[in-house]
């Protein structure tokens, strides 16, 4: 009997596991285009330093929102938990990022980041489980 219930948890892990890293994987590709995009108008314009911050916490919470949508979009239920783990993901991979490439050390811009994220995965996540489906 043991066996047939770590059956289910593993699915039921699995279930929640696939629509995540499916997740990270959007919130990523959101933040390299427009860390891209970005980096192409601070090449062209003279952007201030002061604005690099500003600008990181709203390419992040931009990747989070589009982690959080579609790990929701694909489990259709608990859309905040969802985002709101599909954001976090994000923010650690993103932080490590930051260590492996900066020795920046951690700041409350760090916390802000974290909090812009979070907030933004869970509407992501929300938005993502309660998108009505068009009929064929």
């Amino acid at each position: 009997m043991s066996g047939n219930h770590n059956k289910a948890e593993l699915h039921g892990l699995q279930k929640y596991v696939h629509p995540l890293l499916w997740g990270l994987g959007a919130g990523c590709a959101v933040c390299v285009a427009l860390l891209l995009l970005l980096s192409a108008v601070i090449a062209v314009r003279d952007i201030p330093h002061i604005a690099f911050d500003p600008l990181m916490v709203v390419v992040g919470a931009l990747g989070a929102l589009a982690a959080g949508y579609l790990s929701a979009r694909l489990t259709k239920e608990r859309g905040m938990l969802m985002g709101l783990c599909a954001s976090f993901a994000l923010f650690l991979l993103l932080v490590l990022c930051n260590l492996l490439i900066t020795t920046c050390s951690f700041g409350t811009i760090l916390l802000v980041k974290l909090f812009a994220m979070l907030l933004a995965g869970a509407i992501g996540g929300i938005l993502g489980v309660n998108r009505k489906v068009r009929p064929r």
